[in-house]
Protein backbone atom coordinates (compact mmCIF):
# COMPACT_ATOMS: atom_id res chain seq x y z
CA UNK A 1 0.00 0.00 0.00
CA UNK A 2 3.05 2.33 0.24
CA UNK A 3 3.56 2.39 -3.17
CA UNK A 4 0.17 3.25 -3.98
CA UNK A 5 0.27 5.93 -1.31
CA UNK A 6 3.55 7.57 -2.64
CA UNK A 7 1.99 7.46 -6.25
CA UNK A 8 -0.96 8.88 -4.92
CA UNK A 9 0.86 11.77 -3.54
CA UNK A 10 2.86 12.38 -5.90
CA UNK A 11 0.36 12.54 -8.79
CA UNK A 12 -2.39 14.40 -6.56
CA UNK A 13 -4.88 11.68 -7.67
CA UNK A 14 -8.45 10.74 -5.86
CA UNK A 15 -10.55 7.42 -7.03
CA UNK A 16 -14.26 7.88 -8.50
CA UNK A 17 -16.72 5.33 -7.56
CA UNK A 18 -16.33 3.63 -11.25
CA UNK A 19 -12.15 3.50 -10.32
CA UNK A 20 -13.30 1.63 -7.54
CA UNK A 21 -15.56 -0.33 -8.73
CA UNK A 22 -12.97 -1.63 -11.34
CA UNK A 23 -9.97 -2.03 -8.29
CA UNK A 24 -12.63 -4.41 -6.43
CA UNK A 25 -14.72 -6.15 -9.34
CA UNK A 26 -17.43 -4.54 -7.86
CA UNK A 27 -20.28 -2.83 -9.29
CA UNK A 28 -19.88 1.39 -9.20
CA UNK A 29 -23.45 1.18 -7.46
CA UNK A 30 -22.20 -1.55 -4.57
CA UNK A 31 -19.34 0.57 -4.03
CA UNK A 32 -21.95 3.72 -3.09
CA UNK A 33 -23.51 1.27 -1.02
CA UNK A 34 -20.51 0.82 1.03
CA UNK A 35 -19.49 4.19 0.89
CA UNK A 36 -23.21 4.78 2.85
CA UNK A 37 -22.82 1.76 5.26
CA UNK A 38 -19.18 2.71 6.12
CA UNK A 39 -19.20 6.48 5.87
CA UNK A 40 -17.52 6.86 9.88
CA UNK A 41 -14.72 4.81 8.61
CA UNK A 42 -14.52 7.08 5.14
CA UNK A 43 -13.06 10.43 4.67
CA UNK A 44 -16.10 13.56 3.57
CA UNK A 45 -15.36 13.06 0.38
CA UNK A 46 -16.20 9.85 -0.02
CA UNK A 47 -19.83 11.19 0.97
CA UNK A 48 -19.91 14.73 -0.05
CA UNK A 49 -23.70 15.38 -0.37
CA UNK A 50 -24.87 18.02 -2.69
CA UNK A 51 -24.82 15.87 -6.10
CA UNK A 52 -21.33 15.91 -5.94
CA UNK A 53 -18.90 13.38 -7.46
CA UNK A 54 -17.45 11.35 -4.92
CA UNK A 55 -13.35 11.37 -4.12
CA UNK A 56 -12.14 7.93 -2.55
CA UNK A 57 -8.61 8.13 -0.84
CA UNK A 58 -6.20 5.73 -0.55
CA UNK A 59 -6.96 5.60 3.60
CA UNK A 60 -10.82 5.03 1.75
CA UNK A 61 -9.10 2.19 -0.43
CA UNK A 62 -7.88 0.57 2.75
CA UNK A 63 -11.13 0.37 4.16
CA UNK A 64 -12.85 -0.50 0.68
CA UNK A 65 -10.27 -3.63 0.20
CA UNK A 66 -11.38 -5.15 3.67
CA UNK A 67 -14.90 -4.38 2.89
CA UNK A 68 -14.24 -5.95 -0.59
CA UNK A 69 -12.46 -8.94 0.81
CA UNK A 70 -15.02 -9.82 3.49
CA UNK A 71 -18.08 -9.59 1.12
CA UNK A 72 -16.48 -12.32 -1.11
CA UNK A 73 -15.94 -14.06 2.16
CA UNK A 74 -20.02 -14.19 2.80
CA UNK A 75 -19.53 -11.52 5.85
CA UNK A 76 -22.46 -8.99 6.90
CA UNK A 77 -22.14 -5.83 6.88
CA UNK A 78 -22.60 -5.47 11.30
CA UNK A 79 -19.23 -8.12 11.04
CA UNK A 80 -17.53 -5.74 8.92
CA UNK A 81 -18.31 -2.76 10.42
CA UNK A 82 -17.14 -4.48 13.70
CA UNK A 83 -13.71 -5.40 12.33
CA UNK A 84 -13.47 -1.80 11.10
CA UNK A 85 -14.35 -0.22 14.01
CA UNK A 86 -11.52 -2.61 15.46
CA UNK A 87 -8.82 -0.83 13.28
CA UNK A 88 -9.00 -3.41 10.86
CA UNK A 89 -8.36 -2.49 7.36
CA UNK A 90 -7.49 -4.40 3.82
CA UNK A 91 -4.82 -3.62 1.14
CA UNK A 92 -5.61 -2.32 -2.16
CA UNK A 93 -4.79 -4.44 -5.32
CA UNK A 94 -1.40 -4.20 -6.62
CA UNK A 95 -3.28 -2.62 -9.93
CA UNK A 96 -3.70 0.55 -8.30
CA UNK A 97 -0.97 1.90 -8.81
CA UNK A 98 -1.19 1.24 -12.59
CA UNK A 99 -4.87 2.61 -12.62
CA UNK A 100 -3.23 6.05 -11.73
CA UNK A 101 -0.09 6.29 -13.81
CA UNK A 102 -2.07 5.29 -16.61
CA UNK A 103 -4.49 8.41 -15.97
CA UNK A 104 -1.57 10.72 -15.18
CA UNK A 105 -1.66 10.97 -19.37
CA UNK A 106 -5.28 12.33 -19.39
CA UNK A 107 -5.00 14.14 -16.55
CA UNK A 108 -1.86 16.92 -17.50
CA UNK A 109 -4.00 16.94 -20.88
CA UNK A 110 -6.91 18.37 -18.82
CA UNK A 111 -4.78 20.23 -17.16
CA UNK A 112 -3.56 22.00 -20.57
CA UNK A 113 -6.94 22.28 -21.91
CA UNK A 114 -7.99 24.20 -18.85
CA UNK A 115 -5.06 26.21 -18.41
CA UNK A 116 -5.41 26.88 -22.26
CA UNK A 117 -9.02 28.00 -21.56
CA UNK A 118 -8.37 30.27 -19.15
CA UNK A 119 -6.09 32.29 -21.48
CA UNK A 120 -9.26 32.86 -23.77
CA UNK A 121 -11.30 33.37 -20.88
CA UNK A 122 -8.67 36.10 -20.08
CA UNK A 123 -8.35 37.29 -23.41
CA UNK A 124 -11.92 37.54 -24.06
CA UNK A 125 -12.77 39.39 -21.14
CA UNK A 126 -10.15 41.75 -21.67
CA UNK A 127 -11.67 42.47 -25.46
CA UNK A 128 -14.84 42.81 -23.64
CA UNK A 129 -13.75 45.68 -21.84
CA UNK A 130 -12.08 47.29 -24.25
CA UNK A 131 -15.03 46.96 -26.37
CA UNK A 132 -17.03 48.01 -23.58
CA UNK A 133 -14.73 51.07 -23.49
CA UNK A 134 -15.57 51.84 -27.09
CA UNK A 135 -18.90 51.38 -26.55
CA UNK A 136 -18.94 54.30 -23.62
CA UNK A 137 -16.92 56.86 -25.91
CA UNK A 138 -19.52 55.94 -28.44
CA UNK A 139 -22.10 56.59 -26.45
CA UNK A 140 -20.74 59.95 -25.32
CA UNK A 141 -19.83 61.13 -28.96
CA UNK A 142 -23.97 60.01 -30.05
CA UNK A 143 -24.81 62.10 -26.94
CA UNK A 144 -22.62 65.39 -27.80
CA UNK A 145 -24.16 64.84 -31.59
CA UNK A 146 -27.17 64.80 -30.59
CA UNK A 147 -26.64 67.71 -28.13
CA UNK A 148 -25.30 69.74 -31.43
CA UNK A 149 -28.06 68.84 -33.63
CA UNK A 150 -30.48 69.94 -30.66
CA UNK A 151 -28.73 73.45 -30.56
CA UNK A 152 -28.31 73.60 -34.47
CA UNK A 153 -32.20 72.88 -34.77
CA UNK A 154 -33.13 75.91 -32.23
CA UNK A 155 -30.74 78.14 -34.51
CA UNK A 156 -32.23 77.18 -37.48
CA UNK A 157 -35.73 77.81 -36.33
CA UNK A 158 -34.24 81.32 -34.75
CA UNK A 159 -32.80 82.30 -38.34
CA UNK A 160 -36.08 81.08 -40.24
CA UNK A 161 -38.36 83.05 -38.27
CA UNK A 162 -35.87 86.01 -38.62
CA UNK A 163 -35.91 85.23 -42.80
CA UNK A 164 -39.96 85.24 -42.79
CA UNK A 165 -39.94 88.88 -41.09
Amino acid sequence: MATVASNAILLNMTYTATQVGQIFSVTREAVRRWAVEFETHLSPTANPGDSRQRAFTDSDLEVLALVASEKKLGKRFEEIQAMLSNGQRGSAPAGVTALTINEQPRANALQARIRSLEVELTHAVDMTKEQVGTINELRRQLAEARAENKTLIGENAVLKSKGSE
